[in-house]
């Protein structure tokens, strides 16, 4: 039996084990630091729960990850062209034409080839 599986699905497992298994790490960090500062909660926003970081401290820490993976990792190549598509939206007209002749010049010998 063969398994085939897109790129994308590969990806959100593994970060589905990855949340799972590391995540929970932040609560035990948490813990940890109100225990030096000898505190029980952070706050008394939810009665019983402690403050909303006592609360979320995990998915919020599973969300900085998801953000740096997002970000860092899978669309880097489309945060690159958006930047340069922003700055090149900022240049002069005589700028943007001397760009546009560079990037003629320079590409045409792949293209050719």
């Amino acid at each position: 039996m063969k398994f085939k599986a897109s790129v994308a699905l590969i990806t959100c497992l593994g970060f589905g084990v990855f949340a799972s298994l590391v995540s929970p790490f932040a609560g035990f960090f948490a813990s940890g630091m109100k225990r030096a500062y000898k505190i029980k909660d952070f706050a008394d926003t939810l009665p019983g729960h402690g403050g909303f970081t006592d609360r979320f401290d995990c998915t919020v820490f599973a969300n900085i990850c998801m953000l740096l993976l997002l970000t860092q990792v899978l669309y880097r190549e489309y945060l690159t062209m958006d930047i340069l598509a922003a700055r090149f939206q900022d240049l002069s007209a005589t700028d943007k034409a001397q760009l546009l002749k560079w990037m003629e010049n320079t590409l045409k010998p792949e293209m050719s080839a």
